[in-house]
């Protein structure tokens, strides 16, 4: 009897775990979000320092989910081996292992957390497409501008030459 109380209470203890570790992963994702659209504000509103200091605290996000999605997966493997499931055992099979209370908190923390992904990605792509747009603009004008330094250079021995006499800063209040 003791046994059986004791492997509930691991089985329970790492199911907490898992709850707990998806919903710390929920919360990053949302501040990630939150950060890529202050970064698409700060963009279109000329925030040279602020768009270097949400760059800085995106990546430290993105750190911090990349290490809660790992330990969020570790715990999930736990669950799965303590139930004597294999590697390869989905979320579902698992689901069915555990109480109706318990299922409904992982099936709800699990579509939270696909909606915030999904939120993510969409926000991402906006931003991927803004950079490239503007990167093309530039590139557009800068091949205008600067007519005869469209492509590569090569010095006499087959390597790219620098450009040093002819650099172009620019500005970044335009």
């Amino acid at each position: 009897m003791e046994t059986a109380e004791k492997l509930s209470f691991e089985k329970d203890l790492l199911i907490g775990k898992f709850k707990q570790e998806m919903s710390i992963e929920i919360q990053l994702l949302d501040s990630f979000f939150r950060l890529e659209e202050e970064l698409h504000s700060a963009i279109y509103e000329k925030e040279w320092t602020r768009i270097e200091e949400l760059v800085s605290n995106l990546k430290n996000t993105g750190t911090d989910i990349e290490n809660i999605d790992d330990r969020r997966d570790q715990y999930f493997s736990a669950v799965k081996k303590h139930l004597g499931l294999s590697v390869a055992s989905g979320l579902s099979e698992m689901l069915g292992y555990m109480e109706k209370e318990q299922q409904e908190e992982i099936q709800k923390l699990h579509r939270d957390l696909k909606i915030r992904v999904v939120k993510v990605k969409g926000s991402t792509g906006r931003l991927r497409y803004l950079f490239r747009t503007l990167s093309e603009s530039l590139n557009d004008i800068l091949g205008e501008v600067f007519p005869h330094r469209k492509g590569k250079i090569y010095s006499m021995h087959g390597r790219p030459a620098e450009y040093a006499e002819e650099s172009v800063m620019v500005n970044r209040n335009l």
